[in-house]
């Protein structure tokens, strides 16, 4: 088992963080699996069984433990019986057999940065198109089988697929949504479908309107001022709901003393680190990239971050992929994500990742290779790292094949395979409350995880070939719900 403990969500004082800790519960979950489900649905299931044996697997059960080579899973009624060695493991006369050696299970992950919608129109006039069909298919495909969105621009619709997967209409992870963006007001043309507060009372407002909504938290954005995620970390904490932010013109030492629970993509957005940082001004990305790129992870801010982040029990979601991205890299995408795409966003997102790469602009690689090694040492020093996908920047992250990636970047910091499955799995289902339901294979807890050709833990790249999934007990077909997607993504 992992030597890690659970993290305290902490504020300015213990007093506070103790309230805060029993204030808010964790998120709720639907029933265990729908009560039927529809055709077009039941299309992707590989088989719905209530006895299911998984033998010869290499497993990394996503407690932090290294992986353990033939192993025997059992699974009944949509629920983890067992877990042994083959052999020791008595397997039920009724069990469905899946000879497993060769190929290896982790825990369904738990994807903290995830968005339902996609880029067009450019990267000066931003406007995302939802995805509804193929998003939630391929984050399943690739054994997310739970993904908390960070911020919405269509939160009605998105209401919906909950609804539609829940109740089996649909198929997709268990959906943890959080509210439309939260943002301050911004000089110039920004994304369309965002709206800026108006002070501390509309951020109020806001709340209350979307915790009616059933909104499991809040997204604080860029422009921000301190009064306003003040205002919103204390209104949505009073509602028994969390607070994450990608912040700018609040930094985050400002925002770990105001109570927030999470801060999303790391360093290089953490604006205390720019010289000429104005007091509620956000100095810019470019601003805020180059000074990652150029603090030393021994130095005194970052090191005095660091510990107040761990001494806050401040989680920070690592977003590497999207990161890459800005690098002109084509390790990007594989080429079964790019045929996902439709294939005029596809030619637009080329055109701009080759600009990228002609300008050889090397700070961005500086910036990403620095973010890694400090998130590997924030995780081992006691932090509670989280990981997400993050499919929006330019068009150069698709869900499921960004997320593999995200967690591919991470492995090259130097984490073991154990380490990184630890941070996609049980550290999410901390992070929500719901540990005792999710993030590890252990007996008692629901019966999702990922089936994938290959050994783990000689190659994380294993992950590139998910063979099956399960969510609840159902075994969904990971080649299928690809499938489906090929030339939609950006459409659907």
């Amino acid at each position: 088992m992992s030597r890690r403990k659970p993290m305290l969500r902490g504020v300015a004082s213990l007093a506070t963080c103790l309230w805060l800790s029993a204030a808010v519960p964790p998120v709720a979950l639907q029933a265990q699996r729908p009560p039927r489900f529809d055709a077009a649905a039941a299309s992707f299931i590989a088989f719905d069984t209530n006895s299911v044996a998984i033998t010869g697997a290499t497993v990394v059960d996503g407690s932090g433990a290294p992986p353990r080579r033939g192993m025997t899973i059992l699974i009944r009624d949509g629920r983890f019986t067992a877990v042994g060695k083959d052999g020791d493991v008595r397997v039920p006369s009724d069990a469905r057999m899946i000879d497993a050696r060769g190929k290896s299970v982790v825990p369904g992950m738990v994807f903290m940065h995830e968005h339902l919608f996609y880029p067009t129109g450019g990267p000066s006039e931003a406007i995302y198109n939802p995805q509804f069909i193929s998003f939630p298919r391929l984050y399943l495909a690739f054994g997310i089988t739970t993904a908390r969105t960070a911020g919405s621009v269509n939160y009605d619709g998105e209401l919906s697929l909950k609804r539609y997967i829940d109740t089996g209409m649909s198929v997709g992870p268990r959906l943890i949504l959080y509210a439309p963006y939260i943002n301050g007001r911004v000089q110039g043309k920004f994304v369309y479908q965002w709206t800026a507060v108006d002070g501390v009372e509309d951020v109020k407002r806001r709340v209350e309107f979307y915790s009616g909504l059933g909104a499991a938290g809040f997204k604080a954005y860029e422009h921000l001022t301190r009064a306003e995620l003040g205002a919103l970390v204390a209104s949505a904490h009073a509602r028994g709901l969390k607070v994450t932010g990608h912040l700018c013109s609040v930094t985050w030492p400002e925002a770990i003393a105001l109570g927030i629970d999470n801060l999303e993509h790391g360093l290089m957005v953490n604006s205390a680190l720019v010289a000429s940082k104005r007091v509620d001004e956000c100095p810019g990305d470019l601003a805020m990239m180059t000074a990652a790129a150029q603090a030393p992870l021994d130095g005194d801010a970052v090191r005095d971050l660091t510990s107040q982040l761990i001494r806050h029990g401040t989680a920070v979601t690592s977003t590497p992929a999207i990161w890459e991205s800005f690098t002109g890299s084509a390790e990007v995408l594989s080429s079964r994500a790019q045929a996902s795409l439709v294939p005029l966003l596809l030619e637009e997102y080329e055109r701009f990742r080759q600009a990228l790469a002609a300008r050889r602009d090397t700070s961005v690689t500086r910036m990403l290779h620095n973010e890694l090694q400090w998130e590997r040492d924030f995780y081992r020093a006691g932090g509670h790292l989280l990981v997400g996908t993050d499919p929006t920047g330019y068009g150069g992250i698709v869900a499921g094949f960004g997320s593999v990636r995200a967690l591919e970047l991470l492995a090259s910091s130097g984490l073991r395979v154990e380490e990184v499955i630890e941070i996609a799995s049980m550290h999410g289902a901390r992070f929500l409350g719901l540990e005792a339901e999710l993030g590890s294979i252990a007996p008692g807890k629901r019966a999702d995880l990922l089936l994938v050709q290959g050994d783990l833990s000689l190659d994380i790249a294993a992950l590139r070939q998910p063979e099956l999934v399960f969510k609840d007990g159902v075994a969904f077909d990971s080649a299928r719900l690809i499938n489906s997607t090929r030339g939609l993504v950006g459409l659907r």
